[in-house]
């Protein structure tokens, strides 16, 4: 499935999200390395057949990934056998994620990020202190993908100026933010104001299995 990602500015869309469905008998907390290596390469090659020159934003759990060099080799070479590039994807991990081993996260975006691949820090500002800002800076994203419950709960107190700070990281760093969750023509109204531009959700279109 893929959902777009739009630049509210330019009246463009910039990118789309793979939104991933598995099908599983029972839930599980974890996903082995080689479960997680094949679904990111029938991701890939699923974006490859919509438009191979487009970007995709897909989600990356730190903990499936042992060793970047072994475990995401599968995945580099679907990127290449599809007919892509480095360039056309963005790997997106979540700040829960990257708070649990900093590190970790941090090698696998090294790795990465010298062969070419984008990254984006997803549900930023979840917790919307100190070490939610800290840890937006030093993991130097590309994209800031902002918490939906930020987005979703502008009338907060908290809300706003979290978006604000995390826009200001943004604009120190070359990064740029990405609200997901906008549903309503006020939200993007509300977001412009503090600065953002790049918009994802239901007002801009549902997860579909074809691109239009």
């Amino acid at each position: 499935m893929f959902q777009p990602i739009v630049d509210t500015f330019e009246h463009r869309i910039l990118g789309h999200e793979c939104v991933l469905r598995l099908a599983q008998a029972e839930p599980r907390s974890d996903v082995q390395p080689v479960e997680a290596a094949r679904v990111r390469s029938l991701a890939i090659h699923s974006a490859a057949l919509q438009a191979p020159r487009g970007l995709y934003f897909l989600n990356l759990v730190p903990s499936s990934i042992d060793d970047p060099a072994l475990d995401m080799s599968s995945t580099i070479e679907a990127v290449f056998d599809a007919g892509m590039k480095p360039g056309n994807l963005v790997f997106e991990i979540a700040e829960s994620d990257l708070a649990r081993d900093p590190g970790h996260s941090h090698r696998i975006r090294d790795y990465l990020r010298k062969r070419g691949f984008g990254f984006a820090l997803r549900g930023a500002g979840v917790g919307a202190g100190a070490y939610s800002f800290q840890t937006a800076s030093d993991f130097a994203p590309d994209y800031i993908n902002l918490d939906r419950r930020l987005t979703q709960n502008l009338n907060q107190p908290v809300c706003a100026p979290a978006i604000g700070k995390l826009v200001q990281i943004a604009e120190k760093s070359g990064a740029r933010v990405v609200a997901e969750g906008v549903d309503r023509v006020r939200m993007v109204e509300n977001l412009w104001l503090l600065g953002v531009r790049l918009m994802q959700g239901h007002l801009f279109g549902d997860p579909s299995s074809h691109i239009v």
